[in-house]
């Protein structure tokens, strides 16, 4: 049983589209990276003694910290919200960040989650230039 999906690479940042057969445990390994980055931004926060995120956050606004520091880095992001786009394609939503300390490379997540777009764009952010490791 496959899925359809496309994993591209951008300048080393995973994006996630809708062109290529992958079978279903691949489809499970991307959900649990993707479900990873998501349950990561509490210990990110605690590291960066940014305060208490709780484990089951919902919304960007608790993300707000962790976006104003990637902003105090000189860096940018973006948050596109694709009404072009739904959930069968990509996802409508896009997150990117770029400049600062990325020196010409970007992060960017499409996905049809706005939580995880940002989440992953975050954590990725976080392991390139603050880094940050995943704790065991």
């Amino acid at each position: 049983m496959g899925k359809n999906a496309d994993e591209s690479i951008h300048r080393g940042t995973l994006r996630f589209g809708r062109h290529a057969r992958v079978g279903m445990g691949d489809t499970i390994a991307r959900f649990l990276m993707i479900m990873d980055d998501h349950v990561l931004i509490p210990s990110l926060a605690r590291h960066l003694g940014l305060g208490l995120i709780p484990a089951r956050w919902q919304g960007v606004d608790v993300l707000l910290p962790l976006l104003e520091r990637i902003r105090g880095d000189g860096a940018m992001v973006l948050i596109k919200f694709d009404g072009g786009r739904d959930l069968t394609e990509n996802g409508p939503y896009t997150v990117i960040a770029s400049g600062g300390p990325l020196k010409g490379e970007y992060i960017r997540a499409e996905m049809s989650s706005l939580e995880r777009s940002v989440a992953k764009v975050i954590i990725e952010y976080a392991r390139r230039c603050w880094g940050f490791v995943e704790p065991s």
